[in-house]
């Protein structure tokens, strides 16, 4: 040792500053000493400079020359294959114990929770990417852990082993790194069983070393560290510093899951935002996301591991409210789903309002400084004016010290708000190039349930007033039909009539923008007792008839509940047109449900009748309904009904309204087998040309044209394209549309000998069309299967199959059996 003792006072460093300038002739200070030595506190590591005089000092050229020397020294007296197996061995079981421990906080059973195919897609790809670094973020309960600690349990067991090595740690032992004053790369080392002097990272990060696989380190919720002031930002320097560190090697990778807000201040020291992959505000989701929520198959995978494995009646996602289908891509909010749901509650299915209820309970109105976040959630409602204009952050800092850590709860408060994602943060560019930050709650359902139970408490109760002053006051803003939906829903669930019963005295304006979305005719599907009271009364008022019976037709439940309401449209019918649109429903509803008397009965008050008087959707149901008629109760040959149709086609001038024919014509001739009749209804894409219903359903129909035509499969591309779009349809008329898609994807499957993956779509198939009492349909549904079933010699199941849909057809009294 140059020096000739270990320092260890205060006085040595005196010492050696007077050393090193008699022995290189340049200075290092004793207070710059004090800090390498860690007799000074410091948040930063020693510079460059310091390194390179220290290193002169005891012979070598500069700090790389001496880091040189130790890789040379080691790799000369160590096989690297020797530490690498320690690493790899040690990892093992401190990676163990992160997962144990995120079990044991899972939400739901740890083995019930999805494994997620984005993470495996997505680490891969960073894995053999150049980028060393990557964030995983978003709000709180949005599964980030458990996401990650699936992946790691399925890297660890995968059959194909590797010699990667995967360090999967809590980022609450950086706490216990903040404490010390060495560089992080020596305290991983450290943590992983190499002896303290070891410089085997240093050497991966200039390649002078080559591993036999990739280090991949995984810390995990960087928000939970406890440290503060400057050992938070040595936290977060030494993060950034090792991502810099290693952006010239391939054999590190590191990856951090975080909440928006903690990231934010990570980010803040990334000098080369350009090493860390996939962190550019444009990927973040409304959410605070930049990882994709929970996609309906793995909802229904949790559900199916879950509560359909308590209840006998198995829940379908595809047979939610489309508003809780979204709510519940949200991984804690499934969680709370799962907890609130029985069998006995069925309508939660319509219901997001309960689980946002929950969510509130939990989170702000029985959570840690639950006065502060309501003062402070309120105050936003009241700035924004409802919803109406955008919230500065200064002006909320103004009435409560959100920004401010010593006074009082509030800080906090906004910090867990902010944190869970409940508010977020925006910053906005003025014309002049001055910045202003804006704060928004994250989820529009969420803030408009606020809203309304901030009018609710100001109003003392919901009467029909209220609804008024939302109509009189809250003009033009995009809020307005989402509260007034709300209310609806809340005097709905609390069977207030009394407002419901005045709803269409509102502005044609308001009317027409709340009855846009599907939430009023979804809310009247449950509680007979209610719908008894409102349908009947709705039917007789023009708006009404216009707005909720004729634009809103809930194809869904056209077999259960919408049947009152066309009862009652037709009650209260006086013009042909409205008694054809009426009759002809009641028509498709008697046949789709096999319930032929019905459809008898309405089918002969509509034969004769010139269905141009009707709307296109309509139109086609009616032509629908006479093929259907022509193959199971008359002559069993519909081909001039056919002809009929294609040259009523070819008279509808407007393209959306011809696709409108064609959609509810289509399915009619998949049942009948007559899919080669496709190309005079439809123009064939094989590519979804727009994010809306119409080109979703011609993408379906494309793809059953070509696979039972032309003998061409669905690709892995399409079957994943498929199930995305399920999103695009229009909620009250997907029912049919995700049963032709399971369908699909069931084919997909078997031609890839994926067995298992085709009966749980062929299944999700039967199940939704029996949920939603399309017995035809599950008839034509169980007789493919059946086929399929007799080609893999499954004949006994086969018979229960084809026993089941006889025992169908001998009830409903057709003549001929679906082909």
């Amino acid at each position: 040792m140059k020096f000739g003792r270990k320092i260890s006072y205060q006085k040595d460093c005196n010492k050696l500053s007077s050393n090193v300038l008699e022995s290189t002739k340049e200075y290092l200070s004793p207070a710059t000493l004090r800090r390498v030595f860690g007799f000074l506190s410091t948040n930063s590591n020693p510079s460059r400079v310091t390194l390179d005089i220290l290193s002169r000092y005891i012979g070598y050229k500069s700090w790389e020359d001496f880091n040189q020397s130790q890789i040379n020294a080691e790799s000369t007296n160590q096989d690297i294959i020797y530490y690498w197996e320690i690493i790899k061995e040690n990892s093992k079981v401190i990676s163990s114990n992160t997962v144990e421990h995120i079990k044991i906080k899972s939400g739901i059973e740890f083995s019930r929770t999805v494994k997620r195919q984005f993470t495996k897609e997505f680490i891969k790809g960073f894995a053999n990417s150049n980028f060393p670094a990557t964030a995983i973020i978003g709000p709180g309960g949005y599964g980030k852990s458990t996401m990650l600690a699936n992946w790691y349990i399925k890297w660890l067991n995968k059959k194909k082993k590797t010699d990667d090595v995967v360090l999967f740690i809590s980022a609450q032992m950086l706490d216990q790194f903040a404490s010390t004053d060495i560089f992080i790369e020596v305290w991983l080392m450290r943590l992983l069983g190499l002896k303290p002097e070891s410089s085997f990272l240093n050497g991966i990060s200039q390649n002078n070393i080559q591993p036999s696989g990739k280090f991949i380190l995984i810390i995990d919720a960087l928000d939970e560290i406890t440290s503060q002031g400057a050992k938070q930002e040595k936290i977060f320097k030494s993060l950034v510093e090792l991502a810099d560190k290693f952006s010239m090697s391939n054999n590190f990778k590191l990856i951090v899951s975080t909440r928006l807000s903690t990231w934010k201040l990570l980010a803040s020291f990334c000098q080369v935002k350009d090493n860390w992959l996939f962190t550019n505000p444009d990927f973040f989701t409304i959410d605070g996301a930049n990882i994709p929520p929970l996609n309906f198959e793995e909802i229904q995978n949790i559900l199916d591991n879950t509560l359909n494995e308590r209840f006998s009646n198995r829940i379908l996602v595809y047979e939610m409210h489309p508003d809780l289908k979204k709510i519940i891509s949200y991984p804690y909010f499934l969680q709370l789903f799962i907890q609130v749901y029985t069998p006995e509650i069925r309508n939660t299915l319509n219901d997001e309002l309960a689980i946002l209820s929950e969510f509130l309970k939990k989170q702000v109105y029985y959570a840690h400084f639950s006065d502060e976040k309501i003062d402070i959630l309120n105050q936003i409602i009241i700035l924004s004016e409802y919803g109406s204009k955008l919230v500065m952050k200064d002006n909320l800092k103004r009435v409560y010290p959100i920004h401010l850590k010593l006074s009082g709860n509030y800080y906090a408060a906004y910090e867990e708000l902010i944190s869970f994602g409940i508010l977020i943060e925006e910053t906005h560019v003025d014309a002049f190039g001055g910045y202003s930050k804006y704060v928004r709650m994250a989820n529009q359902q969420l803030m408009s349930m606020l809203i309304a139970q901030n009018l609710i408490r100001k109003e003392q109760g919901i009467d029909s007033k209220l609804f008024k002053w939302i109509d009189n006051n809250l003009i033009d803003i995009d809020l307005q039909a989402k509260i007034l939906g709300t209310l609806y829903k809340l005097c709905y669930k609390e069977r207030l009539s009394k407002p419901l019963l005045d709803f269409f005295k509102l502005s044609p304006t308001a009317l027409s923008a709340t009855l846009s979305t599907p939430t009023i005719p979804t809310t009247l599907q449950s509680d007979i007792y209610m719908r008894n009271i409102l349908i009947p009364h709705y039917a007789q008022q023009p708006i009404a008839r216009k707005l909720l019976f004729e634009n809103n037709i809930d194809f869904n439940h056209i077999v259960n509940s919408f049947t009152l309401h066309l009862k009652s449209y037709l009650e209260f019918s006086k013009s042909d047109s409205d008694k054809l649109f009426a009759n002809t429903l009641l028509t498709f509803a008697g046949f789709i449900s096999l319930d032929t008397p019905l459809g008898i009965y309405h089918f002969n008050l509509t034969k004769n009748q010139d269905p141009r008087i009707i709307p296109p959707t309509v139109s086609g149901i009616w032509f629908a309904n006479h093929i259907v008629f022509e193959y199971l109760l008359g002559n069993g040959n519909p081909s001039d009904w056919i002809e009929k149709a294609k040259a009523y086609s070819l008279t509808i001038t407007n393209s959306e309204d011809r696709f409108d024919f064609a959609e509810s014509i289509l399915p009619a001739l998949i049942l009948l087998n007559r899919t080669e009749s496709f190309g005079y209804f439809i123009v064939f894409s094989d590519k979804i040309t727009a994010p809306n219903h119409r080109a979703a359903m011609n993408f379906l129909f494309t793809k059953f044209y070509r696979l039972f035509i032309e003998n061409i499969n669905i690709t892995s591309t399409e079957n994943s394209a498929i199930e995305q779009i399920f999103n695009l349809l229009n909620p009250i008329k997907s029912y049919l549309a995700i049963i032709m898609g399971e369908t699909l994807r069931a084919s997909y499957f078997l031609s890839n000998n994926n067995l298992e993956a085709t009966h749980n779509n062929f299944r999700n198939a039967i199940e939704l069309s029996s949920i939603a009492g399309y017995k035809l349909v599950e008839a034509s549904l169980m007789k493919d299967l059946a086929n399929n079933l007799i080609k893999l010699g499954e004949h006994s199941k086969a018979n229960e199959c084809m026993d089941y849909v006889n025992s169908l057809w001998k009830l409903s009294g057709f003549k001929q059996m679906l082909p």
